[in-house]
């Protein structure tokens, strides 16, 4: 595919990185010649320095012959009219757009973004999903990552292999034998910041993190199995009232009414806006690097302390400092991948990354074949799919332990009509079904043929 990526930031760097390891012909387009350079320098894509809206520049990035443009440069304007341009000077196809300001995704304008309007096939909005992910993740304590998959039945979610973890040294296959009556697939292993899919005969190790497929109304007793236990949260302290922040606190509101919800800004302005916004929180106004500020928060008694402002030392540090003053589970937004190495170590639960998020929804227009979702893990080295069986796929006629899969690749669960059966179920895999499955990076390309021919290419 020809891709034209606009803006080579944070965001547009990490989708050229991933569109250019598959191999599509990716360009990005910036008005900062540093940016273009360093995209360049790391990546095999072509540059184009100028204005992404500007159509002499799209003419110039090869717009007449792309089959999508992902508009993802610090401004909702230019995003906007980059879209428009595409569509009524080169009619490409696909058209995705970052919008970051909840004005122009008020529901009482839903109509802005149509082909009759302003034509963007699929609008992303990085602080609105990173807030889904973490009200998802603070609604699901144990887990560092989860997603929902075949219509929220089955959930995967990626733990942590603690200490005190009553399965370490145990093979998988034994730990099924012990707890048969759950079902719960162990689909990939992260070593030593490694990721490789699971076999039965791997045993866990404390440091070790799992990604683990599982029957949703399953999930707490999975989960002590792996040694997590943990509670509902019902309290909780957010560092930062920006756009995530914010988002998130609304959302915890609006899902719970028993939370007791404490943001913390540093920001006077932001700080009034958040106490006119928010209906049961309570607002401080200062800096979450004060001790004192973190004692009246209550910071030693809370469930959750979650740092989100746009400073990802802030984060790490106030995280931390919480996690000494006795918070029970630490999360930090961190965009820059120099400091992700830092956060297990020095002691913060959970990172949120932004980009994992927004390139997964943008996957979800990249996939080929029925691929019908897409999550991104471990920064783009594997990735969950859900696909629809076709006729012609090599699935079709097979019982899930018979289908043949590249190396990378294992099957999670399949649904067939109202009933979802999980890898080692007898069950032969018929059209219109649809898989769960674990593919690595150097796997995903094969898994878009698998759901597309029947021939033996491997």
């Amino acid at each position: 595919m020809r891709i034209i990526v606009c803006g080579a930031g944070v965001v547009g760097f990490a989708i050229a990185r991933q569109l250019a390891s598959e191999e599509n012909d990716v360009v990005v387009i910036d008005q900062t010649q540093q940016l273009v350079d360093r995209v360049m320098d790391s990546l095999d894509v072509q540059g184009v320095v100028g204005f992404a809206s500007h159509p002499d520049v799209l003419v110039e990035a090869g717009a007449s012959d792309a089959d999508m443009v992902i508009a993802v440069t610090h401004s909702d304007e230019v995003n906007m009219v980059a879209c428009q341009v595409c569509h009524s000077l080169f009619e490409v196809p696909l058209k995705i757009a970052r919008i970051r300001s909840a004005k122009y995704l008020d529901p009482a304008f839903k109509d802005l973004f149509s082909r009759e309007a302003i034509p963007i096939d699929e609008i992303i909005s990085p602080e609105r999903e990173v807030a889904e992910t973490i009200v998802s993740r603070i609604q699901q304590p144990g887990a560092f990552d989860v997603s929902d998959f075949l219509d929220g039945d089955i959930q995967v979610a990626g733990i942590h292999i603690l200490d005190h973890c009553p399965v370490i040294n145990t093979p998988i296959a034994q730990i099924h034998e012990l707890f048969e009556e759950l079902n719960f697939v162990v689909l990939a292993l992260v070593r030593d910041n490694r990721l490789r899919t699971c076999a039965k005969t791997d045993q866990l190790f404390p440091g070790d993190d799992i990604y683990i497929l599982y029957r949703t109304q399953q999930r707490e007793r999975i989960f002590s199995i792996f040694g997590h236990e943990e509670g509902q949260a019902r309290r909780i302290v957010i560092i930062g009232a920006g756009n995530v922040g914010l988002t998130a606190a609304k959302r915890l509101e609006e899902n719970n009414s028993n939370l007791r919800i404490t943001v913390v800004e540093r920001d006077e302005k932001r700080a009034e806006i958040a106490s006119e916004l928010l209906n049961k929180a309570l607002i401080l106004q200062g800096d979450s690097m004060s001790p004192n500020i973190l004692q009246e928060s209550g910071v030693a008694q809370v469930d959750v302390f979650a740092a989100l402002t746009n400073d990802d030392k802030v984060n790490i540090l106030s995280a931390l400092v919480a996690k000494r003053m006795g918070a029970s589970q630490t999360m930090a937004l961190v965009n820059e991948d120099s400091y992700r190495g830092m956060v297990g170590p020095v002691g913060v639960d959970t990172f949120i990354n932004p980009r994992t998020t927004t390139v997964s929804r943008i996957l979800q227009h990249i996939r080929r074949g029925r691929i019908r979702d897409v999550r991104s893990l471990h920064d783009g080295n594997a990735e969950i799919l859900e696909g629809e069986v076709l006729d012609t796929t090599i699935f079709a006629g097979r019982r899930i332990s018979e289908v043949e899969l590249p190396s990378g690749v294992i099957i999670g669960a399949v649904r067939h009509g109202e009933h979802v059966y999980l890898a080692g179920d007898d069950h032969e895999i018929e059209a219109g079904d649809h898989i769960v499955l674990l593919a690595t990076s150097e796997a995903v390309r094969k898994v878009e043929k698998l759901f597309r021919v029947s021939v033996n290419y491997f």
